[in-house]
């Protein structure tokens, strides 16, 4: 690693070099180990309350990010996307090369440790489910460690990549992390952060969307997932983001892949009432990953009913659940938790829940959880104020990669565009 260092400080390109001789082993150098400084007079323990044994985990807080701009259904409607009428969709996000599931990522952990005053020294794990990153290596964790103080470098955690639900991998990798320390008189506290852009070809911008969910995880949470679920893993080629592709919208086999998504849903559910005893049809709701749009919600609603056939009347919940995605479009591994936030923030009495989580390729895993009121609050999301476009500037977005036209706002993380072709990528607040 210290050769590689000094190779790339010794060449204006270091990025090009295929000079494969310069990474051999002169027989003169010697290594030492090094160790990254550490400031242990600022670290704070992540707790000095012991838990219980029995101390429940989850979802403590929440913060959610989407791009302030969108497009209506009518204006996509009126130049022959079809929104409304095929897909159900009111509205959906709209973003340019300025912002990415990376900087997305970056805003909504930002609001998170701002707005619940979480001490950066306490998170000892970063998580992250995504299907857009845009490097082949290098996590997007790994960039939200800048948001930490720079001498706190034990925080585990990398990215999770399966379709639409790796985010969920996330949390339940994370989860077991809390548990894994009980009883060792600290409790642990973790960041997952779920983040996409559901990047679409012109023609399917009724399925495109945005957004990055941030959720602090640990002890005595708003949001307790009990560790009993249920999962149904297959090998399926319904949902594929082949590289160098030409086209921008994944290639998908759409009744393939709604009959997966159904058949790992009754899966789930009869898993849960044999291993677990637990019956999904007693709960308040069922909250579920929404796909690219509100249409194959409310196709999925119906078959979720005939499976679990709930004793109480879920359509308000389904409705509040998939209130907000009917505005922001396809939201790929944030979609389970917009949907979680968007039913808790209309309805609060829902307080015992179903959550299903599903990736294409094909993964699922159906959860259970109970909201506890009076410890948390439903994060914020402010869909009103974002600013209309029109068709022609998401054009020329999508097809001439415009990123001068929607202007930048204070405040959030943007990637700088000063050298578009850098190889490194790097992101700034704007002010």
């Amino acid at each position: 690693a210290w050769l590689i260092a000094q190779k790339i400080t010794q060449t204006d390109e270091p990025f090009k070099v295929r000079d494969h001789k310069s990474f051999e082993v002169p027989n003169e150098i010697l290594f030492s180990p090094t160790t990254a400084t550490m400031n242990t007079q600022q670290q704070v323990p992540y707790n000095v309350q012991q838990p219980p044994i029995d101390v429940a985990y989850g979802i403590i807080a929440a913060e959610v990010y989407t791009p302030p701009f969108y497009i209506d259904a009518d204006s996509l409607e009126a130049n022959g996307v079809p929104a409304r009428v095929k897909n159900a969709q009111e509205a959906v996000s709209v973003w340019d090369g300025k912002e990415d599931a990376i900087s997305m990522a970056l805003n909504a952990v930002k609001q998170l440790l701002s707005r619940n005053l979480v001490d950066p020294y306490s998170i000892g794990r970063i998580e992250v489910g995504t299907e857009s990153n845009v490097d082949l290596a290098k996590s997007i964790k790994s960039y939200l460690m800048d948001l930490l103080p720079s001498d706190h470098v034990d925080c585990e955690g990398v990215d999770n990549t399966n379709a639409c639900y790796g985010s969920t991998a996330a949390m339940l990798n994370t989860l077991a992390w809390c548990r894994e320390g009980n009883g060792s008189g600290s409790s642990r506290y973790a960041l997952v952060v779920a983040t996409d852009t559901a990047d679409m070809d012109l023609k399917d911008s009724a399925w495109r969307g945005a957004s990055a969910v941030a959720m602090l995880v640990g002890p005595n949470p708003w949001i307790e997932i009990h560790p009993e679920r249920a999962s149904c893993f297959k090998n399926t080629h319904d949902f594929l983001k082949p590289r160098r592709c030409s086209q921008i919208t994944p290639i998908m086999q759409t009744r393939n892949s709604m009959n997966h998504y159904m058949d790992a849903i009754e899966s789930c559910v009869s898993g849960m009432k044999a291993k677990h005893d637990i019956d999904v049809g007693t709960k308040d709701a069922f909250v579920f990953h929404g796909g690219l749009c509100a249409k194959f919600m409310q196709i999925v609603e119906k078959q979720v009913v005939a499976i679990a056939k709930p004793v109480q009347d879920w359509s308000a919940p389904f409705e509040d659940a998939r209130y907000d995605a009917t505005r922001m479009g396809g939201l790929y591994t944030a979609s389970l938790y917009v949907n979680l936030f968007s039913l808790l923030r209309r309805d609060s009495t829902r307080t015992n829940l179903a959550l299903f989580a599903y990736g294409s390729g094909s993964t699922a895993t159906l959860m259970h959880a109970t909201v506890h009121q009076e410890r948390g609050q439903t994060p914020s999301l402010d869909l009103e104020h974002r600013k209309k476009v029109s068709f022609q500037v998401l054009s020329g977005i999508v097809n001439e990669s415009d990123t001068k036209t929607l202007e930048k706002k204070t405040g959030i993380y943007y990637r700088d565009l000063s050298d578009p072709t850098a190889v490194v990528r790097t992101y700034r607040v704007f002010n």
